[in-house]
């Protein structure tokens, strides 16, 4: 086994798949970390504590990976045992299942990521107790604004040398917002009936998504707006939403779209449950208090004959 005995921080990377291990390992080089070999890493993992503690683990969940559940279960509950960082690596397809092997716990979950994004999540693993104490003091928003201006200005950057487009995720204003299969359960609020149309949200939901077909996206940028937007439309529907749908109605890149929906469930916004016909998925709905303040609110909104944007 290679000795890391002199590497600090050390960075566990549980995947089957060598080519993200190689990708990782050079995305973590470049935050700072030394990546270990994911045998090894397991190997170490399964002994108490090893001679040199990782101080962050990587696992791979993503289409077509084969990696083991098993060893990122195991991976995870290591990582919450001992209070270290724990990153996801995901895509949209797997999304809603690594976000619902990471409920409860502080996972961050890195989807399609940019080479930004990751160096970005990686370089916050390593301060992290510093922003746990930050956010403590009310300052997580303003971080989350400046970590996301950082990312964009990167990813910019990055698109300037190739000819594709770097990749959000953007909904169609026009056909979003279906219940997944199987559902059976109820989020409207039990009480005196919704008093506005959710047509006229989706309205406003479709004007902002216009107004990027004429300038770049970023000019607009709400994610949180946006969210709260298609939630509420949803509940009046008596639609749920999962995580990857409400991540498409951000109109954000997923990885930054899954950090707002964190800072709205920790402030009480938001309330995750189960599927209760899908152990790997979790709904997103608006707590009831934020779900009247909505109400108050666009009613104030829509009043006049002009829909807002």
């Amino acid at each position: 086994m290679e000795d890391y005995s002199n590497s600090s921080p050390l960075l566990w990377i549980v995947t089957a798949d060598a080519a993200l291990e190689s990708i990782v390992a050079e995305i973590a080089a470049l935050a700072g970390w030394r990546a270990a070999p994911r045998l090894a890493a397991m190997d170490e993992a399964s002994t108490s504590m090893p001679a040199t503690p990782p101080r962050a683990i990587l696992a791979d969940i993503r289409s077509g990976s084969e990696t083991e559940p098993r060893e990122i279960a195991k991976a995870a509950e290591y990582a919450g045992r001992h209070d270290i960082a724990f990153i996801v690596w995901t895509d949209m397809r797997r999304l809603d299942e690594a976000d619902a092997l990471a409920d409860g716990s502080d996972a961050a979950l890195l989807v399609d990521p940019e080479p930004a994004e990751a160096v970005y999540a990686l370089t916050r693993a390593r301060s992290r107790q510093g922003n746990r104490a930050r956010e403590k003091r009310g300052e997580s928003r303003e971080l989350m604004r400046l970590s996301d201006e950082l990312v964009e200005m990167a990813r910019r950057v990055a698109a300037l040398t190739r000819d594709d487009e770097g990749g959000g995720v953007r909904a169609d204003p026009l056909s979003y917002r279906g219940a997944p299969p199987g559902h059976d359960g109820a989020l409207g609020a039990a009480g005196a009936a919704p008093t506005i149309a959710p047509e006229r949200i989706r309205e406003m939901i479709r004007l902002r998504r216009m107004r990027e077909d004429e300038f770049a996206s970023d000019l607009f940028a709400d994610p949180a707006w946006d969210m709260l937007l298609d939630l509420t439309a949803s509940r009046i529907e008596d639609k749920p939403v999962s995580v990857s749908s409400l991540c498409i109605a951000s109109a954000v890149p997923a990885t930054t779209a899954l950090r707002w929906i964190k800072l709205m469930t920790d402030r009480g916004m938001l309330e995750r449950r189960a599927d209760s016909a899908d152990a790997r998925r979790i709904f997103i709905d608006l707590s009831d208090e934020t779900y009247v303040r909505m109400q108050r609110l666009l009613g104030q909104m829509l009043a006049g004959q002009t829909p807002p944007v």
